[in-house]
């Protein structure tokens, strides 16, 4: 009977390591993949401010005169434009919540508050060639 648990002991003991070598070795690969990682995520990243900037854009050029009429408000000026930017991206979020029926947490609230303050901020430079270079690989 003896033999039998340390077999069965050696078994375990040898799935064990197995599995922690595994996990070391996916770790090291990981960290070895890091910068590339950052640099695809840091390319995603400016994909989406961009894109997110050229629908912004798109409507608030189609409200401007609406805006400007009603209010005598050009909205476009760095204030005006950051608050609009700020409601589109809150409006984009529950739109998205509402769809995806995932909870809403205070975390991805202040998420997509970020995000309209951040394009509403840097708008003149984003489009620019030498404005936003996320995810530039800069050597």
């Amino acid at each position: 009977m003896g033999l039998v648990f340390r077999v069965f002991g050696s078994i375990l003991l040898g799935f064990f390591l197995s599995a922690t070598s595994i996990l070391i070795l996916g770790f090291f690969g990981l960290l070895r993949n890091l910068p590339m990682i950052v640099n695809l995520a840091l390319r995603f990243l400016n994909w989406f401010v961009r894109t997110t900037y050229r629908f912004y854009m798109t409507i608030l050029n189609y409200i401007r005169p609406f805006v400007g009429e009603y209010f005598s408000l050009d909205i476009l000026n760095r204030f005006p434009r950051i608050v609009a930017s700020v409601l589109m991206s809150l409006g984009m979020f529950f739109l998205f919540y509402w769809i995806s029926e995932i909870h809403l947490t205070i975390f991805t609230i202040g998420l997509a508050l970020l995000h309209g303050l951040f394009i509403g901020i840097v708008w003149d430079e984003i489009i620019q060639p030498d404005g936003l270079h996320l995810g530039e690989n800069i050597r």
